[in-house]
């Protein structure tokens, strides 16, 4: 699997992530998926998000609310070294009207 699929894969897990709610069967299917997206991402760094996946199946409404964020944000971060690996910046905000800095060096200072 190259960095582009694994992108894809990291994405389709953020769409697909499981409700804050309490948890059912259906998300031991994402568990198990998104560890293993994790695990070949990076072998030895996912070893560390692996706890945060974990909290998400508790019963704990605050554990499993820890877990999902935690996990959320450990995705993303995934997803955003996979971009810049692969695609670089999806694209770049500039104002109407206004010039972006890269090209108008002259005015900005």
């Amino acid at each position: 699997m190259n960095d582009e699929q694994l992108l894809a894969e990291v994405e389709d897990i953020l769409r697909t992530m499981p409700s804050k709610t309490t948890p059912d069967d259906s998300d031991l299917y994402w568990v198990g998926r998104a560890k293993a997206v994790l695990h070949k991402w990076d072998s030895i760094r996912s070893v560390f998000f692996m706890p945060s996946i974990d909290r998400m199946l508790m019963s704990d409404r605050i554990m499993r609310e820890s877990g999902f964020k935690d996990t959320s944000a450990n995705l993303h971060q995934v997803q955003h070294d996979l971009r810049m690996k692969t695609l670089g910046p999806v694209n770049v905000a500039v104002g109407a009207g206004m010039v972006h800095e890269y090209f108008d060096t002259e005015t900005n200072h």
